[in-house]
């Protein structure tokens, strides 16, 4: 079963993003659906946000449930 963290966000196209509050940089990534190393080696890059607009900027993707039933997990 792949494996889904549930503090990440989801996209349908299988990309994860993680926001580290800390100094607000959102890592974005490949899920192991698509990837052998999804949340170590596998993500893609890292960019700047400001931390407070966060759940606007995620509010279109999925939560862990929601990405696990569409991956069939």
């Amino acid at each position: 079963m792949p494996e889904t963290p549930a503090d990440l966000r989801y996209s349908s196209d299988h990309l994860w993003a993680r926001l580290d509050h800390a100094d607000g940089l959102v890592r974005v990534g490949v899920t192991d659906f698509a990837n052998t190393d999804p949340y170590g080696q596998g993500w893609l890059f890292e960019t700047d946000i400001d931390p407070s607009a966060w759940d606007e900027q995620v509010a279109v993707l999925m939560e862990a449930r929601a990405h696990r039933s569409l991956a069939g997990a």
